[in-house]
């Protein structure tokens, strides 16, 4: 999970109300099925776009039988690997109930939906305080 960048706590901290119950921890980042693994035929097709390994440089390594995902037993494509970026917000008790009667939460969630679209954040994940993943850094 990565820490908010500083200009996106900026954001979150001028929308969430005071005395909140709840507390937006980061953004945890989901490949699916696993991120795209980038081997040495990659660098070297690179070669032929400058050294820039970029997506249209894998996508054309792919075209031309080059390079694919070095994960073993991997046959997907590079535009086949995705991933999900989520906000993860800490709540004491994420039950339906409780998530239900939690006006400030739902009403934070609701102004930012816009702003985390822009930011390239898919989800909301709301798990309890032990089940929190581990920052990056």
């Amino acid at each position: 999970m990565r820490r908010l960048k500083a200009d996106e706590l900026i954001v979150v901290n001028a929308h969430m109300p005071e005395g909140a119950t709840f507390q937006v921890m980061g953004v945890q980042v989901y490949h699916k099925p696993h991120p795209y693994c980038v081997g040495v035929h990659h660098v070297e097709h690179a070669q032929k776009f400058g050294g820039r390994l970029s997506a249209e440089c894998i996508r054309d390594g792919e075209q031309n039988g080059k390079v694919r995902c070095e994960t073993k037993g991997c046959t997907l494509p590079f535009d086949e690997h995705t991933k999900e970026d989520t906000l993860v917000v800490r709540v004491e008790d994420n039950s339906q109930e409780a998530l239900h009667e939690n006006v400030a939460l739902m009403d934070f969630l609701r102004e930012m939906a816009n702003v985390l679209a822009t930011w390239g954040i898919d989800n909301i994940a709301l798990p309890l305080y032990y089940q929190l993943p581990e920052y990056d850094d």
